[in-house]
This record gives C-alpha cells, sequence and structure tokens, in this order.
C-alpha cells in the first residue's frame, strides 16, 4: 500500500510539472499511475473505485464505445477508441493523493507557464523556441491556461490563500497575449456565468468580479492590437481563418445531410467523418470564397480536416449519443458543483461553462495537452466535492 501511494505522489506530482509546461514528463506520469492503480486492484480489488467519481466517465465513454462498435475504422486503429485513450490515467491521480501538495507545485508551474508567454525569454531558457511559452501552438496555450486559470481562482477562494491569485492573473493576462479569441469567448462566458452566480451567493464577490472585469476590457480595449484582434471577430469578408472555419462547417453539414444514414445519425461515422467532409470542401469553399479551391488552397485551408468545432466533431465521429455523451459528461460535472453552491465551485461551474463556449470554435478537448489538464483539473474538483459531502457541508 505504501509502495503505491509513494506512486501515486510521484504521478500527481510529475503531472503537476508537466501540465503547465509541455515537458516530456506526462507520459512518465502516465505510466507511474497506471501502475499505481495495478497495484491497487490487486491489493483492494474492485472497492478501489470507491473513491473515485466514475459516472461522467461513463457518461462520457460508453457512448464512444458504443459508437466505436458501430464504426469498424475506429476498432481498427484501438489507440484511436476513443479520444481519451492513456490521457484518462490524469483523472484517477486526484482521487488518491490526499496531500494535496501538488496543487501548490501546479500554482508555481502555472505563474512559470504564463509568465513564458509574457516574457519569451523564459521559454527559451528551457529550450522552447516560440513565442507562446511552452508549447508549439498558441491555441493549446492558451486552453492549457484558461483551465488553469479558473483551477487557481477557484483554489484561492477554497483555501482563502491569495498566492493562488497570482497564477490566475497571470494566467488571463497571458491569454489576451496570445491573441485567441476562441478563449476571449470563453473567459467572456465565464465571467458572465461567475457573476450571475456569485449574484446569488455573494452579491460582494459577484460586485467585485464585475468591476475588475470592467476595468480589465476597459484597460485591453485601448491597446491597439488586442482590439484589433477582437474586432476582427466580425470581420468576415477580411479574416481568412474565419472562413477556413465556415468551409469546413459547411462541409460537414453536407456530408451530414448527404452522406450519413439514420445510424450514423445516431452513432457517427467514426475515422471516416474527415474523408467524406473533405469530399463536400471544394463546393462550400465555392460558396464561401467565391471561387473554386486550386490544390494549394486544399492543404491551407481545409486544415487536415479538422472540424474547429468540438460539437461537430463528436457529431461526426460518435454521432448524436456520442455529442449528448459529451453533454452529459460536462453537464454532471457542473451540476454537481451547483449542488454545492459554494465560491470555489461556482469557479468551476463558470470554468466549464466558459471552455464548452470556446469549443464552438475549436476542439479543445480532444487537445493531448488541454485534456490532460482537463481531466486532472475536474478530477482535483469531484475530490473536493466529495470531501465536502463526506464532511457533511451542503447547500
Amino acid at each position: 500500500m505504501k509502495k503505491s501511494n509513494l506512486l501515486i505522489t510521484v504521478s500527481s506530482v510529475l503531472f503537476s510539472i508537466s501540465i503547465p509546461t509541455s515537458m516530456a514528463l506526462d507520459n512518465i506520469a502516465t505510466a507511474i499511475s497506471a501502475v499505481a492503480l495495478i497495484v491497487l486492484l490487486l491489493l483492494e480489488g474492485r472497492k478501489v473505485f470507491e473513491e473515485v467519481d466514475l459516472k461522467p466517465l461513463g457518461i462520457l465513454l460508453t457512448p464512444q464505445g458504443v459508437s466505436s462498435l458501430v464504426n469498424p475504422s475506429l476498432l481498427v486503429n484501438l489507440p484511436k477508441f476513443t479520444d481519451i485513450n492513456h490521457h484518462l490515467f490524469a483523472y484517477f491521480v486526484p482521487f488518491f493523493e490526499k496531500r494535496r501538495f501538488f496543487i501548490y507545485i501546479l500554482a508555481i508551474t502555472s505563474t512559470l507557464s504564463a509568465l513564458s508567454v509574457l516574457y519569451p525569454r523564459i521559454s527559451l531558457f528551457f529550450k522552447h523556441h516560440h513565442s507562446f511559452g511552452f508549447f508549439n501552438n498558441p491555441l493549446t496555450t492558451a486552453g492549457v491556461l484558461f483551465v488553469l486559470f479558473f483551477l487557481m481562482l477557484s483554489e484561492c477562494l477554497r483555501t482563502k490563500n491569495p498566492l493562488f491569485l497570482f497564477p490566475s492573473l497571470f494566467s488571463v493576462i497571458a491569454i489576451f497575449e496570445l491573441l485567441e479569441r476562441s478563449y476571449y469567448v470563453a473567459i467572456f462566458v465565464f465571467v458572465i456565468f461567475a457573476v450571475l452566480f456569485f449574484a446569488i451567493k455573494s452579491r460582494k464577490l459577484a460586485v467585485l468580479l464585475f468591476v475588475l472585469s470592467i476595468a480589465g476590457a476597459w484597460y485591453f480595449w485601448h491597446l491597439p492590437k488586442y482590439k484589433a484582434r477582437f474586432l476582427s471577430s466580425f470581420q468576415v469578408k477580411a479574416d481568412s481563418s474565419i472562413k477556413d472555419r465556415l468551409s469546413i462547417w459547411l462541409s460537414y453539414v453536407k456530408s451530414f445531410k448527404e452522406d450519413y444514414s439514420l445510424v450514423h445519425i445516431f452513432f457517427g461515422y467514426g475515422e471516416r467523418c474527415i474523408e467524406l467532409a473533405k469530399k463536400h470542401f471544394p463546393e462550400s469553399f465555392k460558396q464561401i470564397r467565391g471561387r473554386a479551391p486550386t490544390q494549394e488552397d486544399f492543404k491551407n485551408h481545409f486544415l487536415g480536416g479538422e472540424a474547429h468545432n468540438i460539437y461537430i466533431k463528436m457529431f461526426s465521429k460518435y454521432g448524436l449519443f456520442g455529442l449528448l455523451g459529451y453533454l452529459g459528461f460536462f453537464g454532471y460535472v457542473i451540476a454537481k458543483n451547483m449542488r454545492i453552491f459554494k465560491p470555489y465551485s461556482l469557479v468551476f461551474a463558470s470554468g466549464y461553462l466558459g471552455f464548452l463556449s470556446a469549443g464552438f470554435f475549436e476542439n479543445n478537448f480532444t487537445d493531448a495537452e488541454i485534456q490532460y489538464a482537463l481531466l486532472f483539473t475536474i478530477a482535483y474538483n469531484l475530490s473536493l466535492l466529495k470531501r465536502e459531502v463526506k464532511d457533511g457541508i451542503s447547500r
């Protein structure tokens, strides 16, 4: 038992270092946590899972598993049986690590990750040669930082420790610096719901958050590059990336209408969904841009066929059941937080709603680094709620 506990502790520390920094430790942490779970299973049997809230995973993975049985294209490629695979082990660690000192390590590495965006020399020191922090894609960086933002803010309210404000604040500033509009939307949705929830629970917190948000928005609005980036969201004719997304989304919609049988509507088309969307891309591209695409256009604007909309992706790959499973996964976690209805749980609920809003423009949930951060955060969140219930603390 002591050895398995040590393995869980080591795994939690490695995840706390690797999630914000993209250091090559997440796979090591996954392997160690897998070994720890096997040891716990051998020692305690199935009762070891009494510590873990498995319901959200069941809601998410069951439809994906059924879809994979229906679609041979998914079964052929077993690592893609679902969109989680080995990342799933990050979900178990926070339930078993009782000492929770890893959250302090995570606060330090989160601050470092945010600062590496604001001061690129930090990432260069760690031999990361790009201007958006430790990750090789600004959307990935923004997605990870957004998850860490609301995790740290929640921890600040839960523990009343102001030190957790620093990683939260730096993460928000770094997200604005990355100029990723999807997460501008996420922050906006987060603020709206957090203010509404706090207005019921704590008017002081609601007013404070509202005033700080208005002040922050006013500040960034008066900086030209942030204002221009925000306004570009409404300039469809001039923004190539918006046209790319519209062309791809339209391609998927056409494939739903013309290629999906009733079975595929319910269970999706598996890996073939991209192939079917590609068939409709020339027509969609022409509708959006007014000209037929060249081979170079396919390379530069089809973007590998990724939907850049997590809801379209879930529906196309796993069907209606898969999409409902994805929504049910978040619905369950949000409902659990709303039931406790404490300031820190309301921050978690608002954060998940913000994350869901960003999914209208990105495949954020299926990005490996973001998925590690999100699963680890959700597990930590649910473990806290479980302890609340055990302690007899209710609304």
